[in-house]
Parts: structure tokens; C-alpha cells; sequence
């Protein structure tokens, strides 16, 4: 059974939404009266934001939604990655959170798994609407 190709961009965009909000609430529940720095948690809310807003905009049939959620899928792809092996790292560095480490390394694996996947997704679909010549 095929899925026609615009319920697939509705199903990646809930993908995203569903992975934005887990960045936004995890990153707040992490950071909850130990802010620091804003430059070390701002981040999560721009990806947050860069998958919520395109994901919308697919789903109000607007074209470009789908080109904006590509760029989205693909900052969260580079920033989950540099977070994720950052703490893996053998040089890893103890860091700040309410969350336990191993749970909150998990949990930016799982981002990190989950926004390939997205991204790979959505960049098939997008293989398989090519750019007019005339444009």
C-alpha cells in the first residue's frame, strides 16, 4: 500500500512537532533553576522552533513549509549530533542537569535517531518532486 506523499509530509511534520516539544519540555525540565549561560540552552528552543513553524505551515498547504522543515530537520540532525558525542566522548566533561546522565544521554541519542530519520524522510519525499526547469 502506497501513502500518498502529502499525508507523508503531515506524518513528518507531526514527527517533527512531536520532537520539538520533547527538545523545548526536556531542555526546560534539564535547565529548571540552573539556567547558566543562555547560549547553552537556547538552542534546543531554535530547533524546537525550526521544526514547529515549517510543520505548520505543511500543514496549511503552504510549499515552501516543506523546503523550511528540511533546514529544520537538518540543524537538529548537526546540533543533536555534537550534543550526543559530546557526552560520550572519553574526554566528556561532567555537565549540569536535573536529569540523571545516562537517562539524559539516552534521550539526546534518541533526538539524535530520531531527526536522522526524519530528515532522511523528508528529503526522499522531496527527491521525488523535483524543481521545474523553469524556475
Amino acid at each position: 500500500m502506497k501513502i500518498n506523499r502529502k499525508i507523508q509530509y503531515r506524518l513528518n511534520s507531526y514527527l517533527a512537532i512531536l520532537l520539538a516539544l520533547g527538545l523545548i519540555i526536556g531542555e526546560t525540565i534539564r535547565r529548571y533553576g540552573e539556567w547558566g549561560f543562555w547560549a547553552r540552552w537556547i538552542d534546543d528552543y531554535i530547533m524546537g522552533l525550526l521544526l514547529i513553524i515549517p510543520a505548520i505551515l505543511v500543514f496549511k498547504n503552504k510549499n515552501f513549509g516543506e523546503k523550511l522543515l528540511i533546514a529544520g530537520w537538518s540543524l537538529t540532525v548537526g546540533m543533536t549530533y555534537g550534543s550526543f558525542f559530546s557526552k560520550i566522548s572519553p574526554n566528556a566533561k561532567e555537565f549540569q542537569t536535573n536529569i540523571e546522565a545516562n537517562s539524559l544521554i539516552f534521550l539526546i541519542g534518541l533526538a539524535f535517531i530520531t531527526s536522522i530519520i526524519g530528515l532522511i524522510w523528508i528529503l526522499l519525499l522531496e527527491s521525488k518532486n523535483p524543481v521545474p526547469n523553469n524556475v
